[in-house]
């Protein structure tokens, strides 16, 4: 075995004692170290190579197989099972019991930055050695891989849409994808707010609610010129507030809002046609949208 060296290149290779007739290798975090462990199988059989920071040494124990063979957990305890075929098309199988479980992976939620279409977004996790990336824009009912066996606990991600308030990020081990963490939702918003929706010299500007219309929930984003006291709210036709999303302090910059269609007292609203609006000290910006049902 030979160590990377993160560019390319690979230091002298060192030989591992292993099985007769090794022809097949694995590998996956088998004692939920963080370090990568070693499957070999041949004709002697299967066996595990515990891995300690580059080098790797037996576990003990062995499996009586000579066909393929892989490293993943499935029991969900955070640690790769061992799993071969026997001679005869068999399915062997040994679970880890090497270690206590791994510690939990933790994912920081960058709910609080309210990305925007177009934005770089840094994502930090902990606990993994290589994470699969993957992201959802429905809180959860479907996820798309952004990356796969991302090394070092960090990942730049170039913010994709569509514009949601139910975007979701996960890492899931890429040797054992039972473990990992998942935000809670968030708002992903618009690539730009419409300048024209401030007024003249007001920096005061409100996006387009989307989707328009709606049959769920509603984002929308805006940008304040200076810190201060903000209400945000859901009116009907008539001016009515209907909803307030937000009544208090907020920094200046873009912030971000979802709407679910509700009222104060969280009952759904019926059909028809309603306006976010933002007001502060130095004035108001709205924008109309239609919930259809």
């Amino acid at each position: 075995f030979g160590a990377g060296n993160g560019a390319g290149a690979f230091s002298t290779p060192v030989a591992v004692a292993t099985v007769s007739g090794a022809c097949a290798l694995a590998w996956g975090d088998f004692d939920g170290d963080g370090d990568v462990d070693l499957g070999v199988t041949g004709r002697g059989g299967a066996t595990l190579l515990r891995g300690a920071r580059g080098t790797f040494a037996p576990a003990g124990g062995a499996l009586a197989a000579t066909r393929a063979l892989v490293l993943r957990d499935g029991d969900g305890d955070g640690r790769a099972d061992l799993r071969a075929l026997d001679p005869s098309g068999a399915l062997v199988s040994a679970r880890s019991t090497l270690a206590a479980p791994a510690e939990p992976v933790v994912l920081e939620s960058p709910a609080a930055r309210h990305p925007a279409i177009g934005a770089v977004l840094t994502l930090h996790w902990s606990a993994l050695l290589a994470a699969d990336v993957e992201c959802s824009y429905d809180g959860g009912a479907r996820w798309v891989t952004l990356a796969r066996a991302v090394q070092g606990g960090t990942w730049r991600w170039n913010v994709t849409g569509p514009v949601t308030g139910l975007a979701m990020v996960r890492v899931r081990d890429a040797f054992a994808p039972l473990r990992g963490d998942t935000t809670a939702a968030f708002v992903i918003a618009p690539a730009a707010l419409d300048a024209a929706t401030g007024g003249a010299g007001s920096g005061l500007a409100l996006a387009a609610p989307w989707p328009n219309p709606s049959r769920g929930a509603v984002t929308f984003a805006f940008t304040l010129p200076a810190g201060g006291e903000v209400r945000v709210e859901i009116c009907d036709v008539s001016g009515r507030r209907v909803r307030t999303l937000r009544h208090g302090a907020l920094e200046a910059g873009r912030h971000a809002f979802a709407f679910d269609g509700r009222s104060d007292s969280g009952d759904p609203l019926p059909p028809g046609s309603y306006f976010a609006r933002v007001r502060t000290p130095d004035g108001e910006r709205s924008r109309a949208f239609v919930l259809a049902r």
